[in-house]
């Protein structure tokens, strides 16, 4: 692999005396949205995404790994991840992360751990979570390396805010804060970003991508000043061709950010400015070749890299949402109680503006996070579809959506709810109930009304005046 790929793969590392360091190591995950209403091409980018990670997972088979990437694309997939070589993966990026102390690498390190379906709070002995959450430095960046310390990587800093933010650790909120405020201080003058803090002129697609990514994590959405200004320089570099360039060439690679980017924040891939030509998915799938694998030129042979954020990029197409809340919906899955966390609890409150939901037992309560606070519309409180879902028990399974005819699916222990965008009633196992207000869709994201869906599952549902809370109880 020459040095211009290397680049290209965000995998280049800089030392400050002769090297780049890795201009991008990974992303991640938690936090939900269920398959919003618009999605792009939902078919066609399954499709695809089923054939590059064949051919994926026939590679590692015939070479005996993959990059970080490729494992987390064949965990998204579905396939039986302790029949892949991953552990061997893990144990050399275990050894390599200890003895290099650099930040990037303990991120990839987490990200193969949850692709492996392992803890990473719990890695021999040690709470990699914490650790990098400790790290902080006082301007609110995270450290280049956790040894060393230093200050040049954007990118570094951007990772580890996704991670932290994107599985609900325990991080202070004026920690947050900073960690957020240090982030929009990198932002150029056109919107941009770039992996290099002491670049403050070159702007670089890639970055801006990595940056809409962390800011969504954090929280920020479209019609923050911050995410419309990196949205307004990625729609003024995107090609004729509906991709997009870094490095000087157009990619998968860099055409896989920008989704990712865009969905994070909520904002819709279909939409406008993004439909150049024939749109995103059409770009990215113009570089898959005839066995699925990824080129990352135009013209070019199959490339490990480019086939595995170009599937990655896929997945997000064919799901509407950005693959990291795809993996931690799998480690939600793995971690969450059952049948029901209202089952085991005494009560789950949602709030109006707070990105948490409590639970509670036995006179103590929980906060869990959310990537976005439920809404008052018309008297009602609404809460996004996964977090409503989580509530109630359900699994990612149990969640249907129906671009055709735009209802959403909720199936429970043998209890189906349904809901139609635009329509004012809801289905309770095949029979219609009233309801005096419909669904909503803001930014990307479906909001169900909290009483209607709970009380379809059989939940008692009442209002909190003095907490300005909507309770659901068993």
């Amino acid at each position: 692999m020459n040095e211009h790929t290397n680049h290209r793969m965000h995998y280049v590392r800089k030392s400050l005396k002769a090297r780049y360091i890795a201009i991008l190591t990974t992303f991640i995950m938690l936090v939900n949205a269920m398959v919003p209403a618009l999605a792009i091409g939902n078919t066609q980018a399954q499709e695809s995404f089923s054939k590059a990670t064949a051919y994926l997972s026939a590679l590692e088979k015939r070479q005996g790994s993959l990059p970080h990437w490729g494992y987390m694309a064949l965990k998204l997939s579905g396939r039986a991840m302790e029949e892949t070589s991953i552990h061997k993966a893990i144990a050399e990026q275990a050894a390599y992360t200890r003895e290099s102390g650099e930040t990037n690498d303990y991120v990839n390190l987490v990200f193969l751990l949850l692709a492996a379906g392992k803890d990473p709070g719990n890695f021999e002995g040690d709470d990699l979570f914490q650790r990098l959450c400790q790290s902080q430095l006082p301007s609110g960046k995270f450290p280049d390396n956790l040894v060393e310390g230093g200050s040049r990587l954007n990118n570094t800093h951007m990772w580890v805010s996704v991670l932290l933010a994107a599985h609900g650790q325990p991080w202070a909120a004026e920690s947050r804060k900073k960690a957020l405020g240090y982030l929009i201080a990198q932002q150029h003058a056109d919107g941009s970003f770039n992996w290099d803090v002491q670049n403050r002129e070159t702007a670089d697609v890639d970055s801006t991508g990595m940056a809409l990514i962390a800011l969504g994590a954090l929280g920020e959405r479209v019609g923050s000043p911050v995410v419309d200004k990196a949205l307004a320089y990625l729609a003024g570099a995107q090609q004729k061709s509906g991709g997009f360039q870094s490095w000087g060439v157009e990619n998968p690679e860099s055409t896989f950010m920008v989704i990712s980017g865009l969905l994070a924040v909520g904002a819709d891939p279909a939409d406008k400015p993004w439909q150049k030509k024939g749109g995103l998915l059409e770009a990215l799938q113009s570089f898959q070749l005839p066995d699925g694998a990824f080129a990352h030129l135009q013209g070019g042979g199959a490339n490990t890299l480019a086939t595995a954020q170009g599937a990655l990029g896929l997945y997000s197409l064919a799901t509407s949402q950005p693959f990291f809340r795809g993996l931690s919906q799998e480690r939600n899955n793995q971690e969450s109680l059952s049948p029901s966390i209202l089952a085991l609890v005494d009560e789950v409150r949602f709030q109006p503006g707070e990105a948490t939901y409590g639970v509670s037992r036995q006179g103590s309560t929980l906060k869990e996070p959310m990537d976005v606070a439920p809404l008052v519309q018309e008297g009602r409180i609404f809460v996004p579809v996964r977090y409503m879902a989580k509530a109630l028990g359900i699994r990612d399974n149990g969640i249907r959506w129906d671009q055709q005819t735009q209802r959403v699916s909720l199936e429970h222990e043998q209890q189906q709810v349904q809901l139609v965008l635009g329509e004012k009633y809801n289905l309770v196992n095949g029979q219609k109930r009233k309801m005096d207000v419909e669904p909503v869709l803001q930014q990307g994201r479906i909001f169900l009304p909290a009483r209607f869906v709970a009380e379809g599952f059989g939940y008692r549902v009442s209002w909190d005046e003095r907490e300005q809370a909507v309770i659901i109880r068993p």
